[in-house]
């Protein structure tokens, strides 16, 4: 039998969703795994499998690197040897898993399980995490309706219960429930959506464009299909006034006939980790100088680049949902002194990925 010495060096992953060895070994004996047994790395030996959930982890890793988390933690998978994440991409060393939302396994169950409350409430919005985009729409749309908070973020009235179903049971009385991710990027689509879904009140959503090659696009309201703050709100304010077009969101089929939703299967995943597992042993990825340097540049970078990310989404939300003032001029955006300061080393690293990678 294969040993595999294995290392988990994770920062940001909570306890209870960490793997452990023994839960993946018994995994791997019910997946036909019989001649491959992880074990784990002992002080001052060496590791033949890294998995890390942060880009700061990367010169700790040893042999081969897995990149591993349920959240858009790196946009760029190049920098691991394998990725199992929630985002799209076209490389074979990437995985893109649906985890997070494992719990919607059966479309019919989500279908059943729509809660028919009494809709008591205009809009519900519960986060705890302040980001920038969202809070933008929230407080705009405050303007108009009351919008009730019960999270951290905005609070405006008493919290909602800590477990799950106490949080379902809240938006379920709610008509509009505001589901825009901390981030729009491909893939990166979280539970937002589907809670909504679930208590029966429409989702606003904002996130992954392609959200509508999993759900239903005429079961939710897409800010991307409108091209300012003012014009979405506007809609939605229709919507709620019109019962017959409110209806036709509420009775929706949650999924397309097409939807690749569940692709995400057992046999995919069970063949994805035997490439791994054969890999191990072999010249890393992690072995190439260049990547080395590259990995040291994104590390010694990667707050910069954050901050300048967030300084953008605080000026401009992608695809027209401006969040700057209403006319203001591009040439504003163009001089803000942190986009140069931040977005230059961006740029050289954006070349040296194209020109050594």
């Amino acid at each position: 039998m294969k040993e595999i010495v294995c290392d988990f060096i994770f920062d940001y992953t909570p306890d209870h969703e960490r793997p452990s060895i023994d839960h993946i070994n018994q995994w791997l004996v019910r997946s036909g795994f019989t001649d491959v047994r992880l074990v784990e790395k002992k002080r001052k030996q060496v590791a033949d499998l890294s998995f890390v959930d942060s880009v700061f982890n990367l010169t700790k890793a040893q042999g081969i690197v897995v990149f591993l988390s349920g959240e858009l933690s790196i946009r760029n998978p190049r920098l691991m040897d394998y990725s199992i994440l929630l985002t799209e991409s076209s490389s074979p060393r990437h995985y893109q898993t649906r985890r997070v939302i494992s719990r919607y396994k059966d479309p019919l169950l989500l279908k059943l399980s729509k809660r028919q409350a009494r809709k008591t409430r205009f809009c519900s919005f519960i986060h705890d995490k302040d980001v920038s985009h969202r809070s933008a729409f929230v407080q705009k749309l405050q303007k108009y309706k009351q919008v009730d908070c019960p999270g951290a973020c905005l609070n405006n009235m008493e919290p909602v219960g800590p477990s799950r179903e106490e949080k379902i049971e809240f938006i379920s009385r709610s008509r509009f429930t505001i589901a825009i991710e901390n981030t729009a990027y491909p893939g990166y689509l979280t539970e937002k959506i589907f809670d909504a879904l679930e208590a029966g009140s429409v989702p606003i959503y904002y996130g992954d464009p392609h959200a509508a090659r999993y759900v239903n696009p005429k079961a939710f309201i897409d800010l991307r299909d409108f091209p300012t703050m003012e014009a979405a709100i506007d809609y939605i304010l229709k919507v709620d006034k019109d019962p017959a077009l409110y209806e036709s969101y509420q009775k929706a089929e949650p999924f397309p006939e097409n939807s690749t939703l569940y692709d995400d299967s057992e046999e995919n995943l069970t063949l994805f980790y035997k490439t791994i597992f054969d890999s191990v042993g072999k010249s890393g990825f992690i072995n190439s100088r260049f990547v080395r340097f590259y990995r040291f540049l994104y590390r010694f970078l990667y707050r910069e680049l954050f901050k300048a990310n967030y300084c953008i989404s605080t000026l401009s939300m992608p695809d027209g949902i401006s969040l700057a003032p209403q006319g203001a001029p591009m040439y504003k955006l163009l001089l803000h002194r942190r986009v140069w300061l931040h977005g230059l080393p961006h740029i050289f690293l954006a070349w040296f990925r194209k020109r050594f990678l």
